[in-house]
Parts: structure tokens; sequence; C-alpha cells
């Protein structure tokens, strides 16, 4: 809450009330001069109408001359009440503040009691030099949370809902900072005009032929128009695997423009095929941080849970193609020697990898010493597909280690063959990075080196086709 910057004697504040000028509407106009209600000044002055009662005429005019000072206290915020009035009650008159009491008028009321009603008129120019710099920040910060509240309302004229959203957010900061109490600019205010903003958001989806390619758009379902959001900025997030082969999140940002829409394609080769996609408004999490560390995270709860609730998943599945693929992919194991080896190592970690993957790809064992030798034993018994990739791993050196430990490196090759190309013509070709491994021996190392190979080039099977 706002705290106060001046002392206010409580006693005194039973008797006396005080408006200054525009802000007249609580006295009645029963036999009461013009200026009580309607004050005139020259520019460049303000007028304080003040009443005061008592159970005498001094003791009226004593609390209304004490009204006139707590509300000048106020405006500056100083004690204005221990600094003037002494000055005030003696002469009618506070040099500093070039004002002087011009209008005084007292009624008495049955019972014996008396109002005293007094008009005292002064300079703006010193009202506005008397202001403590406290109050300064504070009037300044007020300031600021209007202007950013009116700029959320003509953003939500203007269908940029969640471009509101963030002005109100940046005025809930300013608000709690400065604990400010007025209803309408209050931490507690702001929080109601945010889940106002908020609570008739949906984020909508039509999909490209099931795969994650989608138009999206931002409706406000309020009213009878639910119109589009314009500018909605919005993150969309989806799991990838690198070519290391870890499976990661990945994301990005978009807004739904001028049309209130957005025609999310992806062009991330490295994105799963078949999963789920995350979609959500993206505000600025650093503001939303901010104030959850001024005000407590309860506090922005019932935002926060509210906006959360808006975000939206959708399924999608790309693999229709790998499916039906005519792709087949034969793994075979050299030693150090560039001989043929009767292991599967690799081929059991490569098929490993792809079962835990989206992909419904399966290799098989290839014999041979030559790519050609391959497609003819795996021919011998099996139809190949019009696509055959082989994929080979060789022992390229190995390394003892101080300590009794070994490294072994193994090269990877993939080739791609197409069977209806004539004499089996080899269309791609390539070598990758090397596997290693390591052990407490030369078998253990190079097992752990056939492992990683199996790994590197099934990634290399999951992002190549």
């Amino acid at each position: 809450m706002r705290k106060n910057l001046l002392l206010i004697i409580t006693l005194a504040l039973l008797f006396v009330s005080c408006s200054s000028i525009g802000s007249l509407a609580g006295f009645e106009d029963q036999g009461l001069p013009s200026w009580v209600r309607n004050p005139r000044v020259r520019r460049g002055r303000i007028a304080y109408v003040c009443e005061g009662s008592g159970t005498s005429e001094e003791e009226a005019r004593i609390n209304a001359l004490s009204s006139v000072l707590y509300e000048i206290g106020d405006d500056v915020g100083r004690d204005a009440y221990s600094l003037y009035f002494r000055e005030l009650e003696s002469s009618g008159e506070v040099e500093d503040l070039d004002g002087s009491i011009r209008e005084t008028y007292t009624r008495e009321y049955r019972g014996g009691r008396f109002s005293c009603y007094v008009l005292f008129d002064m300079s703006e120019t010193s009202l506005l030099s008397l202001r403590t710099p406290d109050l300064l920040v504070l009037l300044e910060a007020e300031e600021d949370v209007r202007n950013l509240l009116d700029e959320a309302r003509s953003y939500y004229m203007e269908n940029r809902d969640v471009d509101a959203i963030s002005s109100a957010l940046s005025a809930l900061s300013i608000s709690i900072e400065h604990e400010l109490d007025e209803p309408e600019i209050s931490p507690e205010g702001i929080l109601s005009t945010l889940i106002y903003y908020t609570e008739p958001l949906e984020i909508r989806v039509r999909q490209f032929d099931g795969g994650i390619d989608a138009s999206v758009s931002v409706m406000r379902n309020r009213g009878l128009l639910s119109p589009r959001v314009r500018y909605a900025p919005l993150n969309i997030s989806y799991l990838i695997r690198t070519p290391e082969g870890e499976i990661i999140s990945e994301d990005m940002d978009f807004n739904t423009a001028d049309e209130g829409s957005y025609d999310y394609v992806n062009t991330n080769p490295y994105a799963l095929r078949s999963g789920e996609a995350n979609l959500s408004f993206n505000l600025d999490e650093t503001l939303i941080e901010a104030v959850k560390e001024i005000a407590g995270e309860d506090f922005l709860l019932p935002f926060t849970s509210l906006l959360e609730e808006k975000s939206i998943s959708y399924s999608y599945d790309e693999r229709e193609e790998d499916e039906t693929a005519p792709y087949t992919i034969l793994v075979a194991e050299y030693d150090e020697n560039g001989a043929f080896r009767d292991s599967h190592v690799a081929l059991d970690e490569l098929n490993a990898t792809l079962s835990s993957s989206d992909r419904l790809i399966v290799a098989e064992r290839g014999y041979g010493d030559s790519d050609a030798q391959i497609i003819s034993e795996f021919a011998a018994t099996s139809s190949p597909e019009r696509y055959i990739v082989i994929m080979r791993l060789g022992v390229s050196d190995s390394v003892s280690l101080p300590g009794g430990r070994y490294l072994v490196n193994v090269g990877t090759t993939m080739s791609i063959y197409d069977t209806e190309g004539g004499e089996n013509s080899l269309i791609y070709s390539d070598s990758y990075t090397s596997a290693v491994g390591d052990g407490m021996s030369y078998e253990e190392a190079r097992r752990d080196a056939f492992r990683d190979g199996g790994r590197l080039l099934a990634n290399v099977l999951l992002m190549e086709f």
C-alpha cells in the first residue's frame, strides 16, 4: 500500500474536510456561498476550499485552517501543518506558498455545532517547488502506470490483446514497486485487468496433412465477434535429434501478424518425424519473474496459471514415406587389417538407437569384403529394395595409454546404390567422423568403438532419410 508521506494529527482529522478546485462535489449547496462549490482563481493559482467543525467558531476555524495544510501537505509530500500552521493561523497568509485566506464563511447548527469554510489561494509554482523528491518519484510512477494502462486499452481496442497484457504487466511491476493504492492503479486492480485480458484468449491450430506444419491463430472468445488477435507473440517447441544422437527440445518464436494468423512451416531438418508440438504465449519472462520477486509468486499465480492453461499441444506424424521407402540397409564390420569381421556389435547398437526413435527403419547384417560382394550375398537369400545402403565400419588405428588403457578409432562410411540404375550404380558415398572407444583391453576398446560407430551411423540415417 502507498505510504503516507506526512504526519497527520488523527484527532484533528475527525473535524476537518477539504477539496481543491475540481473536487468539490462533497459540499452540499444549502445556502453556502458560491465560492464553496465554484471557487474562481487566476491562471497559475490553486484554490483549496476546506471545512472545519467544532463546538465554537474558533475551534471550527482552527480545524478548517488545519485541513488546508493537511491537503497541501499531501500534495507536496511534506508536513505542511507543522511548518506553516502558526503563520497561517496568526496572519491568514503563508509566505513560502505565496498564499492567503481569501474567503471565510461560518455557520452555526442546532446543538451548538459550528462549521467554518475557508478558501485558500496559493501559487501553483510554489506548490510544485515544495514537492519532495519522494513525492515526485511517486507521482512519476503513478503517471507511468496510468500511461501504460492507457496503452494497454489502446492495444485491446486494436485487437492486440497480448500486447495489452505486456503493457499491463509493466504497469503492475511499477505499481508493486511503489506500493500504489488507488484502486485502478493498485497491484490488485491491475491483476484483475490482466485476468480480464487473458481469460478469453484461445490458440487455434489447423494442421497441414497431419504434419508439424500448421496455420496458427489466436482468438478472443468474448462477445459476438470473437475477433482474431493481431501480433500475438507465440512460441512453438518440439523435439529434435542432434547429429550426436541426443534428443533435445527446440523452439521458435513468431507472431500472428496483422492478419491474426501465421502459417508455421518447419525448416529444422533434425525435427523428429512424429511427436508433439507445443504452442504457448511468448511473454517477457524476465518481467514476470521480476513481478514475482517483488510481490511473491502467489500474488501472480491467478494470472500465470491462467496463461499456462492457454497453451496447447498437437500431435503430428510425418512417417508415411518412411514406412514404404524402398531401402535395404546393410552393415558390415572390418578389423585393423581391413578384413571382414564376423561381428554385429555396430549393427546391434545401430538398431537399438533406431528403435528408440520415431522412425520405422531397421538395418540388416552385411557379409563381404567389398560393396559388390555384400550386395551379391544379400541378393542370394533375400529380395533387396531398389536402393541399397551399405554402411561399413573399420578399425583405423589404436593407441596404448599409460595405466593399461587403450583407445581405438573406427572409421565409418555410407554408400547408396540404385539397383535399377544399371550395374548397381553408385549414387552416393561419404565418410563420417571416426568413432572412438576406450577400455582396459584392446578388445574392450574396439567393442566400444564399434558401438559408438553404430550410434553415429544410426543418427546419419535418421537425419538423411
